[in-house]
């Protein structure tokens, strides 16, 4: 990039829109390579969106790193990797601080991958702190419809069996009050609206240490079948329960079909 950034300077102005016009852009870090989208599709929303709940930039610049309960998503990430920017990761099992068995993690060691989501959509490397949403996702609305699913299938819930609850709830919980307070400005906008965000405070896994995260929830009906229908989840276990969840509703007759807002 800095004999381009001098080649523009001296030989040619237009060598970067050259090199844009290319069907293909390939990128190498040493023998790594990999293939940058030019456009934002919903499957990079999606990706962009894991990547902030359950994932992370390691700090030393080298990899894209994911973690989950279920081997599946673990294996979906991989595949979208390869999709996107013709990279596979290595998947591993290794202990967790909250359950006694082993869970599945992804990592993709590509300098390239590292670079373009710290610089493209501001993702910070190491320990999260200030998330937002990317101005670039969140101004375009079908964007925003892919990049939320991302976020909730990484750290929301909804019940494994919705037939045993006494109550339906879809929750998602973060560190981060300011970016939980995005969020639900953003389901909002969709139409969903979501209870006052709720500060639980608890010992963290492994220590003594009070901690608070945040919780947004959405307990109302009509709440709940909206957001199952205007952005529902992706991930393999939680699309079973997802379908489980509205069959019940389609049981019990509720409106499957909510006016939308406004």
């Amino acid at each position: 990039m800095k004999f381009l950034k001098g080649f523009q300077k001296h030989i040619d102005q237009q060598i970067f829109d050259k090199i844009y016009s290319l069907e293909k852009l390939q990128f190498t870090a040493r023998e790594a390579r990999a293939f940058l989208p030019k456009i934002l599709s919903a499957e990079l929303a999606y990706f962009t969106g894991y990547l902030q709940g359950d994932g992370c930039l390691t700090s030393d610049e080298k990899m894209v790193c994911f973690s989950d309960e279920y081997i599946e998503q673990i294996e979906q990430m991989n595949f979208l990797s390869q999709k996107l920017f013709n990279v596979k990761g290595h998947i591993y099992w290794k202990d967790s601080k909250i359950s006694t068995k082993l869970s599945p993690s992804l990592e993709i060691k590509n300098v390239v991958l590292n670079s373009f989501f710290n610089k493209v959509f501001g993702i910070n490397r190491g320990e999260k702190m200030d998330l937002a949403i990317p101005p670039i996702i969140k101004s375009d609305k079908e964007l925003l419809r892919n990049y939320l699913p991302g976020l909730f299938d990484a750290d929301g819930t909804i019940p494994k069996e919705p037939s045993k609850v006494k109550q339906m709830f879809i929750d998602l919980n973060m560190k981060d009050k300011c970016f939980i307070e995005e969020i639900k400005g953003c389901l909002l906008s969709f139409g969903i609206e979501t209870l006052k965000v709720y500060e639980r405070r608890a010992k963290s896994p492994g220590s003594n240490t009070i901690s608070s995260t945040f919780e947004l929830r959405i307990r109302q009906k009509g709440m709940l079948i909206r957001f199952l229908k205007e952005i529902g989840f992706k991930h393999p276990n939680k699309i079973v329960r997802m379908e489980k969840t509205l069959e019940l509703l389609k049981r019990a007759r509720w409106d499957l079909n909510p006016r939308p807002p406004g």
